[in-house]
């Protein structure tokens, strides 16, 4: 009976630091499809994560199937500016939408920093089907 009282503390405490964890260095969200993206904030732009958190949260309501394509496709939202002579960004993506690009061959998604999160909602709608293409 200790054994498993010791195990059940054991295991509610890594749960509560994985969570505290996703919610400090990246996004966490509790849901049936339980998606968990990193977010890289550009140096100099405070306040970029919690307006691209707040993306996902509206994308996931707005939008559930480029919701669910940005969590089985991107595991990582990276604050950066796209540049077109990068052979890895997918440049169908980057001639519509300057907003942000798909980065071929990664999870990676590029978000221009200090834009609003409406912004990033329609960003990450455009970009999801695209990662989701490449990838099947």
């Amino acid at each position: 009976m200790k054994i498993i009282k010791v195990s059940l503390i054991v295991a509610l405490m890594y749960l509560f630091i994985s969570i505290g964890w996703q919610s400090v260095f990246g996004y966490f969200s509790v849901s049936p499809n339980y998606c968990t993206i990193s977010i890289q904030e550009h140096f100099g732009y405070a306040g970029d994560r919690t307006r691209v958190q707040q993306a996902l949260k509206t994308l996931r309501m707005s939008d559930a199937e480029a919701y669910q394509d940005t969590c089985a496709y991107v595991d990582t939202i990276s604050m950066k500016r796209c540049f077109n002579t990068d052979g890895h960004v997918d440049s169908g993506a980057f001639n519509k939408i300057y907003n942000g690009c798909f980065i071929r061959g990664t999870h990676t998604v590029y978000l221009l920093p200090d834009q609003s999160v409406d912004v990033y909602v329609d960003t990450l709608s455009a970009l999801a089907p695209r990662a989701r293409v490449f990838w099947k």
